[in-house]
This record gives C-alpha cells, sequence and structure tokens, in this order.
C-alpha cells in the first residue's frame, strides 16, 4: 500500500516533464488565445511584498536591459507575482492512491532567451491538516528531482507571510542540455505552492529574469 503522504506527492513530479520540455524551446511560446487568468493588484496591493532581489536588476548578466514585467494577480488562488509576459493557464488532473487531485499551472515563457517560469497551485493538498510539513516539503523536492535527473545544489528553509516553505537550487539536463533549476515551496492553507525556473546554461541573458520571477512571488487576500 502506498502511504498517504507519498501518495500526494506523486503530484510534484507529474508536472515537471512537460515543464522541462518547454524550457528547451529556442523561441518562447505565445499564450493561447483566451487563456489568460487573473487580474493586476489594486492601488496599494503590493504590502506585504517580499525585498527586492539584488539579481533582479534591470541589466541581465549578459549586459542587455532586463526585459520590462508587469504584476500578474490570481485572486481566487491567492497569488501573485511578476513576469515579462501573461501566462498561459492550465490544469492537471492527477491520479493518487488517496483521490484525484486537481492542479492549476501557470506557464510563464522568457522574453528574450530559451527558459520557462512556472507557478502550480494545488488547492486541498493537506485539507485535513494532517501533513508533515518538513516532510512534505522535502519529499517533494526529491520527487522533482528524481522526475528531472537533477542533482540538487542547494535547499534551505524560507518563510513567506506566515508560510514555511523551501528554497532550492537544481541542475539537470533536459533535453540533453544543461541546465539550471531554482524555486521556491509553500504549504498555505492548505494549498501547495511551487515556483519553478529552468533555463538552459547556455542562456546566461535569463538569470535576472528567472530570479526576479521567484523573487517576486507574494500571497495576496483570495477573493
Amino acid at each position: 500500500m502506498i502511504p498517504m503522504m507519498s501518495a500526494r506527492l506523486v503530484l510534484l513530479a507529474a508536472l515537471v516533464i512537460p515543464f522541462a520540455a518547454a524550457c528547451g524551446r529556442d523561441k518562447p511560446a505565445r499564450p493561447a488565445a483566451g487563456s489568460a487568468s487573473g487580474s493586476a493588484p489594486a492601488a496599494g496591493s503590493a504590502a506585504g511584498k517580499p525585498a527586492a532581489d539584488p539579481v533582479a536588476s534591470r541589466t541581465s548578466a549578459a549586459g542587455r536591459p532586463s526585459p520590462a514585467v508587469r504584476p500578474f494577480q490570481d485572486d481566487t488562488l491567492g497569488f501573485a507575482v511578476e513576469a515579462a509576459r501573461t501566462p498561459t493557464r492550465g490544469e492537471q488532473q492527477v491520479p493518487t492512491a488517496i483521490g484525484v487531485l486537481t492542479a492549476q499551472t501557470f506557464m510563464f515563457s522568457s522574453a528574450n532567451a530559451p527558459g520557462a517560469m512556472m507557478v502550480v497551485a494545488t488547492p486541498s493538498f493537506d485539507k485535513d491538516g494532517d501533513l508533515d510539513l518538513e516532510r512534505a516539503l522535502e519529499d517533494g523536492l526529491q520527487g522533482m528531482l528524481a522526475n528531472m535527473g537533477g542533482t540538487l545544489v542547494e535547499s534551505a528553509a524560507v518563510e513567506l507571510d506566515g508560510a514555511t516553505g523551501r528554497r532550492f537550487r537544481f541542475t539537470a539536463r533536459p533535453q540533453g542540455q544543461r541546465a539550471t533549476g531554482y524555486g521556491k515551496m509553500f504549504l498555505r492553507d492548505g494549498t501547495l505552492y511551487q515556483i519553478l525556473v529552468v533555463h538552459m546554461d547556455r542562456a546566461r541573458a535569463f538569470q535576472a529574469e528567472g530570479e526576479r520571477f521567484v523573487a517576486s512571488f507574494r500571497f495576496v487576500p483570495r477573493a
């Protein structure tokens, strides 16, 4: 029998493979018509926004100006990020030993380099509040690494608005090419939030864009 906790964490791995393929495109994908969701934050909604990341400058590692970003906010799921492009939204049904979980995915393509940025929100991930948070985050991270063939470089505990999470960085070889991945995970009010960036090592111009995306994630009041 599959342990209940491990069954839930199957979800974390199931979303990684299509994401890794997307980051290998030579040109950014355009969002499908009508697939975007969410609205720009109202005035004053920046309260509680994480401090600016030192790498999130206006100049990329290659010396080119970083693309202008705009806020994206989903009031239903209670999060906001900043990115240069409007996301393509999707939904994935993931069967597990405890039933089918629905993950809401938001794929943001890079404005100027091979790379991809993603937010995945899974409501009811811990609806009963019975998960061991630290074990859940660790098992989720290891599941993601296993499916990407990734090697963990660093991992540390983080906190955002009272929510405990994990930040991480890893290396991988999607489609046989050297890549770097990084992001954060949080579990808040029963919802699992995953913020993930993967880009090819050759895409030096993408580094500041990806780091800025991760640093911009914040929680907002739900509608």
